[in-house]
């Protein structure tokens, strides 16, 4: 299974190659609209993602695509994106995680599939969206599947999506605004 993720674009919308699963990890949206903060006007920020990012993610020459919010995605902690969670998705073209999961099957193999568990959530730093303290971080990582295969967080310190896999192929960019080479690592299982 090819996967292609990426994190911290903050607006910049680049061309992915072609995959199975795009991952968006966080940080997708820019924080400032002319004069305003999205944190002010989240709103201006969900139109902005409707607007933009989902057309987006459409052209992506992905198969599955999955979205964790991040940060400076203060749309996604204070606007509605019900109808874009697993549950309610009409199709992959997006699913949007938060503390949840989902199955994604490889086009390549049949019978081979991938689950996927994400949340948004990190330890608080400065004042930014999804943040939770360390005992209720504990908590959404206890209620997380140990059978996932590949289990993304955000974490905001670094910049950067944490990933751990037991799949066999990711692609990944780790800042799209900053560094538009793809680079790929083997991931052996178990690591």
């Amino acid at each position: 299974m090819r996967i292609v993720a990426l994190s911290d674009q903050h607006g910049f919308l680049p061309g992915v190659p072609t995959c199975d699963l795009l991952i968006v990890a966080g940080d997708v949206c820019p924080d400032r609209f002319g004069p305003f903060m999205a944190v002010h006007d989240p709103y201006q920020q969900q139109a902005w993602f409707d607007r933009t990012v989902r057309p987006w993610l459409a052209a992506m020459p992905a198969i599955h695509k999955v979205l964790i919010w991040g940060n400076h995605d203060w749309c996604g902690q204070m606007c509605s994106f019900r109808s874009d969670t697993p549950a309610h998705a009409r199709s992959t073209d997006l699913q949007i995680l938060v503390d949840e999961g989902t199955t994604v099957a490889s086009a390549r193999g049949a019978g081979r599939e991938l689950s996927v568990w994400a949340t948004p959530w990190s330890n608080p730093f400065m004042r930014w969206a999804f943040m939770k303290r360390p005992s209720d971080l504990e908590r959404v990582y206890a209620r997380s599947p140990r059978a996932s295969t590949y289990w993304c967080r955000t974490n905001h310190h670094t910049g950067m999506a944490t990933a751990l896999s037991t799949s066999t192929h990711v692609v990944w960019s780790t800042s799209a605004a900053e560094n538009s080479s793809w680079r790929s690592r083997e991931f052996a299982r178990g690591s």
